[in-house]
């Protein structure tokens, strides 16, 4: 009687320390495959050519993060924040007072709904465009010697459970004849 005692005692006291989890409402099982720049995967090319005057056109730099839900919890995106680094981690740029450049968005990331959205051998994927390359960032790329900058990407959320989804990738910015 004194041992079930105090094997419900433990028990209690493991839970009241780490928290009460219900198996019934998992978190989302989510990760970026990959990121995708207007020139080719994982990386933005800026000339300096295409830059200036009136030919800059921010939709020229359009990017893509490729997200894949492998569970049936569906995720609701609602920021983005892009930190801008050199390559030594420093970081660069006016966005740098303010911690990045940060935009409020709602995409919604949809659960797998049947076992044929594996045929893949990944699950459900969606794409969410974001745009890495501003006057700012251009200005910038001048600066740096290596004509290199890191953006990193922080997107964050919310799943159908109420967890908090939180999922970082960098892409890489190269300018060419500054």
């Amino acid at each position: 009687m004194k041992r079930a005692l105090s094997l419900i005692g433990l028990a209690g006291l493991f839970v009241v320390l780490n928290g009460c989890r219900n198996p019934f409402l998992p978190a989302s099982d989510v990760f970026i495959s990959y990121l995708y720049g207007p020139n080719e995967a994982g990386e933005v090319s800026v000339y300096s050519a295409e830059s200036g005057g009136t030919m800059f056109s921010i939709s020229n730099y359009r990017s893509f993060a490729a997200f894949v839900v492998r569970n049936k919890v569906g995720i609701n995106i609602t920021s983005l924040t892009m930190v801008y680094t050199d390559m030594a981690g420093n970081q660069v740029t006016e966005y740098s007072k303010s911690g990045g450049k940060s935009f409020k968005m709602y995409t919604r990331l949809y659960p797998v709904q049947s076992n044929s959205e594996f045929s893949a051998g990944e699950g459900r994927v969606t794409t969410v465009d974001f745009y890495p390359v501003d006057r700012r960032v251009i200005t910038e790329l001048a600066t740096v010697s290596s004509n290199t900058i890191n953006c990193l990407l922080v997107f964050r959320g919310e799943d159908d459970t109420g967890h908090d989804i939180r999922l970082s990738a960098s892409i890489t910015i190269k300018g060419y004849g500054f």
